[in-house]
């Protein structure tokens, strides 16, 4: 006879949904894009298209791709299973040029999608990374962007989450500002996170801007759970532990024309990282008047 747990589990195979990501979203001309696909069901077969782009289709889920010429450029993805297909188009998605779009960049991530404000994912080893998930106890809103480092177990694993590209040539000044929440899993966890810059349209991050790891970027004490923020205790807004940075000067790469910010995690299979609200702003160099008459 039957055991007391066993049970009929009739589960319905389902169509797949298409989704993807790209590594940029941005580039100068010549450079190369990796489109990850994170489409849900099972997709069997994949069918890409790119318009403007080296190969024009691929067949392979994560297909890397060159843009020789600026433009603005589409990009299609349909996936296939037993139970059907499913297509998606993005239009106007891929930017390439050896210029940037204009400040400012105000991120709340309420949208729940980093496509909208052109985030780029930077996922090597195509596992645990960026993602936006429903959070409390920050003031603008109730979604974050996280890397949950407490699940990521592949030790020393570099995962960015990058900017589109920028035009910082008309401006004065710029700023960079931010919010956290980390708290460590244990003393012996060392999670960290860096903010690197690049001039190349996110070809090569030179310069790193902000590095901060374990205790020194910690918003509340030890927990060894796998933490979500629910009260502004646990955000850098309580200062107590460390604080919100609200004052990065990037005016040192006026007068670049194609600046990328990546926000980069290093896992040590710890506590939770969450970013929002991350506006970058400037003054524009606005020419004073010709006087005529």
């Amino acid at each position: 006879g039957r055991g007391l747990w066993e049970t009929d589990l009739n589960i319905t195979p389902q169509p797949p949904i298409a989704d993807f990501l790209a590594s940029s979203l941005s580039i100068c001309t010549g450079n190369t894009i990796t489109f990850t696909d994170i489409s849900t069901n099972i997709p069997t077969s994949w069918s890409w298209s790119f318009q403007g782009g080296t190969p024009a289709t691929s067949t392979s889920q994560n297909p890397t791709v060159t843009y020789a010429t600026a433009g603005t450029y589409d990009v299609t993805l349909t996936v296939t299973n037993p139970q059907g297909s499913d297509v998606v188009t993005r239009t106007q998605y891929v930017v390439v040029g050896n210029a940037g779009t204009l400040l400012p960049l105000m991120e709340d991530f309420q949208s729940g999608s980093l496509n909208t404000n052109g985030w780029a994912i930077d996922n090597p080893d195509n596992g645990i990374t960026w993602d936006i998930v429903n959070t409390s106890g920050n003031t603008s809103g109730s979604r974050s962007a996280r890397i949950n480092n407490y699940s990521y177990a592949s030790v020393g694993e570099r995962d960015g989450l990058m900017t589109k590209s920028f035009d910082l040539t008309s401006y004065l000044s710029v700023n960079l500002a931010f919010k956290h929440a980390y708290r460590r899993r244990n003393t012996g966890n060392i999670d960290s996170i860096r903010i690197l810059v690049s001039t190349d349209c996110g070809a090569n991050f030179t310069d790193v801007i902000y590095a901060r790891g374990s205790q020194s970027m910690a918003t509340n004490v030890i927990t060894n759970t796998d933490y979500v923020p629910s009260t502004t205790a646990d955000w850098c807004l309580n200062g107590t532990y460390d604080t919100c940075y609200q004052n990065i000067d990037l005016s040192q790469y006026i007068p670049h024309q194609a600046v990328v910010i990546k926000f980069e995690s290093v896992t040590d299979n710890g506590g939770n990282v969450y970013l929002d609200d991350i506006n970058i702003t400037g003054v524009i160099n606005t020419p004073p008047p010709i006087a005529d008459f």
